[in-house]
């Protein structure tokens, strides 16, 4: 834990004098239609800022306000998008069928499930998985996910507790410990070479990491609840930031796919001071309900909750 950024966190908070943004999800998943869980880490600044005002007797009001944030493209380019799938299937050595013009959403929704099984392949031989032939597309990868962690947690001695997020943060700091050592000029050539390799290992164990972490909210039926152009365009570069990973160079994606629109939406602002006696009597308690909340304000700032913008200000 950084105590250090903590204590700035909440001092920044108590002193009032900006906002602070915190991004309760703890790392971007790519899709804005998926909402990973949330952090407590929020709800516990939170609660201390407002301790902290009383205590000071600044009687300023304290409050979490939920943000939207939804990109989109502004005009669905299927040329474009057929073209970058194309390319993909020949990178994974998958024959193109032959587009549907008349029903582009069907034809792309087919392409990129055969594209995200390959990948799926590719990634179960890399860990030497055998999956069932009688698992759906989600338990194939979910148990994918589990394997990574569990043998990136090996690796550093590291117990699976928590979820996903959790554990994830903790291989990034057992990683980060042995990349990034102290004194390591002090060393001598054998154990300074002995550090090199283990830092070596960490980082490949930190971008095994990072792939699960990049599926986090793949669910498999992400682009078949709403196959428009905007889920298979975020689905497309999430494929291709992997591939990217996987092989060590980022994928230049051509043609464009366009310019998009980004849309901000503010929510219900959620006061803290309020809830300080439920949070001194029961802080378990407090933390969970005040993420509740949080989570279903956030929620209905989602893509099928959002009350789309109609001035230009919004376009980028």
């Amino acid at each position: 834990m950084d105590r250090q950024a903590l204590a700035q966190a909440r001092g920044a908070l108590a002193q009032g004098r900006y906002p602070l943004v915190v991004a309760p999800e703890g790392a971007t998943n790519n899709l804005p239609g998926e909402m990973a869980p949330l952090e407590p880490g929020v709800a516990q600044l939170a609660f201390w800022a407002a301790e902290d005002l009383e205590k000071a007797n600044d009687e300023r009001p304290l409050v979490v306000l939920p943000i939207g944030i939804h990109y989109s493209w502004r005009h669905p380019n299927w040329i474009a998008l057929e073209a970058r799938l194309a390319c993909l299937e020949r990178h994974l050595g998958i024959s193109s069928p032959d587009a549907g013009p008349d029903n582009p959403e069907t034809s792309s929704r087919d392409r990129l499930i055969q594209i995200g099984m390959n990948l799926l392949k590719a990634l179960e031989q890399l860990e030497r998985l055998k999956p069932d032939p009688a698992q759906t597309f989600s338990e194939r990868i979910d148990a994918y996910r589990r394997h990574g962690l569990a043998k990136a947690e090996t690796h550093f001695g590291l117990r699976a507790v928590g979820n996903l997020q959790e554990r994830c943060r903790r291989i990034e700091q057992a990683a980060w410990d042995r990349i990034y050592r102290e004194g390591v000029d002090q060393l001598p050539p054998l154990e300074r070479s002995l550090a090199d390799w283990e830092a070596r290992e960490a980082d490949l164990q930190l971008t095994r990491m990072r792939l699960v972490e990049h599926f986090t909210s793949v669910s498999g039926h992400y682009i078949s609840d709403r196959p428009d152009f905007d889920r298979f365009a975020e689905m497309l570069l999430l494929v291709e930031e992997a591939i990217g990973w996987i092989e060590d160079k980022p994928w230049k994606g051509q043609p464009s796919l366009g310019p998009q629109r980004v849309e901000v939406q503010l929510g219900r602002a959620l006061p803290v001071r309020p809830r300080l006696n439920q949070y001194r009597s029961n802080r378990r308690e407090a933390m969970q309900v005040f993420m509740q909340d949080l989570e279903q304000a956030l929620v209905a700032l989602m893509p099928d909750a959002f009350r789309t913008m109609t001035t230009d200000a919004g376009e980028l």
